[in-house]
């Protein structure tokens, strides 16, 4: 990963710019599960535990971006504003095909007003933002499909092997013939918002109510 961020204030520091920039990238070689598993809820297998020369190669990289502003046209007004986007690799999350999840991306925007009043004595923030983000992996190995389904799953894969039948043709083309209780199947994407109010009062020297 590599990153930079830079600032710049203008005469008076009423006003304020802030910028980023930050790279990720991830490159993964997921080993493929082969072999025949031996009965019952073991997890050993008879032959070839995991197969290296076929493992599925992948590379993500995504970038964050981020620009802020703050202008202050009065000693007790001030308004401010950020945005963000951003494309976040997702570590080894994989589906239950065994395939990366592709780079989560998100966006984002906030906006403020604050004012300071009476001196010093009344400061109040009023703001509002939204927040998207998109592809995010959601954890369905929950203990009824870690625990059930998939079990379930593999001994009909398993079954197959065994009576010479054809495996699933997404299976068979990645060269797997059990699926991992900790894969993820899903991604989801969530969206919040909201606005927020602040206020703070100094009521006397070291003394403040929020």
């Amino acid at each position: 990963s590599a990153m930079f961020a830079a600032q710049s204030r203008f005469p008076g520091d009423r006003i304020v710019l802030t910028a980023g920039y930050r790279r990720e990238r991830i490159d993964n070689n997921n080993a493929a599960l082969g072999g025949e598993r031996l009965p019952s809820s073991t997890n050993l297998w008879v032959t070839r535990p995991h197969v290296f020369d076929d493992a599925t190669a992948a590379s993500f990289s995504g970038a964050t971006k981020t620009f802020g502003a703050v202008v202050m046209p009065l000693p007790w007004l001030g308004f401010s504003y950020n945005q963000s986007e951003s494309a976040f690799p997702q570590s080894n999350f994989t589906d239950i095909h065994d395939r990366l999840l592709v780079p989560s991306k998100g966006e984002g925007r906030d906006y403020s007003m604050r004012l300071n009043l009476l001196g010093g004595r009344l400061y109040v923030n009023l703001s509002t933002y939204r927040n998207i983000g998109h592809d995010q992996f959601h954890d369905v190995t929950s203990n009824t499909v870690r625990g059930q389904g998939i079990p379930a799953l593999n001994t009909i894969l398993t079954t197959l092997v065994r009576t010479g039948q054809p495996l699933p043709g997404s299976l068979a083309a990645l060269g797997i013939n059990q699926v991992g209780t900790s894969k993820y199947r899903e991604t989801v994407t969530s969206d919040g918002r909201g606005n927020e109010i602040e206020v703070t009062g100094r009521l006397a020297p070291g003394w403040s109510l929020s």
